[in-house]
């Protein structure tokens, strides 16, 4: 909800809800849906929304973040959560330091989490994390 204030270009669409207490460091998995949301904005400037959806599994919470932007090769996906990696051919269009996934991923897995990432060129990003609960 903050960040929809944020951006007058990205409608943020949010569905879904948790009702079971997720323990964990709450600024830290702020910055992570902050860096997953702000890319999607960022990644996708002839769209006009972000879908995002929290869904309540049995063992685990599910966060997914959909962007309708540029979207990557899949030979980027298992590097694009190294530390300054940047896709080469989005880096002269995008500013970034290549760090943001980089922490996201760490801050995940010290929440016992998994994040991953599903792209197409041209038709987006969706990006996943799961922590326990």
């Amino acid at each position: 909800e903050n960040l929809q204030l944020t951006t007058n270009s990205h409608k943020l669409q949010i569905k879904g809800s948790v009702v079971l207490p997720v323990e964990g460091d709450k600024d830290r998995l702020q910055q992570v849906l902050i860096n997953l949301i702000s890319n999607a904005i960022k990644y996708s400037p002839d769209a006009d929304e972000v879908n995002i959806s929290v869904e309540e599994l049995p063992d685990k919470i599910l966060v997914t973040i959909q962007d309708h932007g540029v979207g990557m090769s899949k030979q980027h996906l298992e590097k694009i959560f190294d530390r300054y990696y940047r896709v080469e051919e989005h880096a002269p269009h995008f500013q970034g330091l290549g760090i943001g996934l980089y922490i996201s991923g760490n801050i995940i897995k010290r929440h016992d989490g998994e994040l991953w990432a599903e792209s197409e060129t041209g038709k987006g990003s969706t990006f996943y994390f799961s922590i326990p609960h």
